[in-house]
């Protein structure tokens, strides 16, 4: 063989390595990019969900002491229109004795379930008949009053 085509040998070996191993190096990043952004979706669905469960247990602790405050006891309870931009929907289930806390976090929608007393419950202003607060709608103040037979739970329009 004669130089000129050894060289144009070794060039194209030098070529193909270098694309090789550029081919290799791209697919390496790709799959840390892809890891990368699965473990960030799995992290902000876990906050959410963090997120909503404290949310949600303020408004079955509020039902919560105020029943067993036992009669006479008033508590006003202001909460946060919107979760990250987002309303939600609290509701009560009194028959079952659970309250149901929904909100569409990123990836869809969180419910988180909470038991409160079986008791016997009016529901005044937005919250009644449908015996749900949209966080969204009406004044972001509920108020409880517990008349020692009944709690009294009223959102004002």
């Amino acid at each position: 063989m004669d130089s000129s085509r050894q060289s144009a040998m070794s060039n194209g070996q030098v070529a193909s390595e270098f694309f090789l191993y550029a081919g290799v190096f791209l697919l390496v990043v790709i799959a840390t990019l892809s890891i990368v952004s699965s473990l960030q979706a799995n992290e902000i669905s876990f906050r959410e969900s963090i997120l909503s469960r404290e949310v949600g247990d303020s408004f079955a602790d509020a039902v919560v002491l105020s029943v067993r405050s036992g009669e006479g006891f008033r508590f006003n309870m202001t909460f946060k229109k919107t979760l990250i931009s987002k309303p939600y929907e609290v509701l009560f289930d009194t028959t079952n004795g659970g309250l149901y806390f929904t909100w569409k976090g990123t990836y869809g929608n969180i419910t988180n379930f909470y038991p409160i007393p079986i008791y016997n419950y009016n529901f005044v202003g937005c919250v009644s008949p449908s015996k749900k607060i949209i966080s969204s709608n009406c004044k972001n103040v509920i108020s409880f009053y517990n008349n020692g037979t009944t709690l009294l739970v009223n959102q004002p329009v």
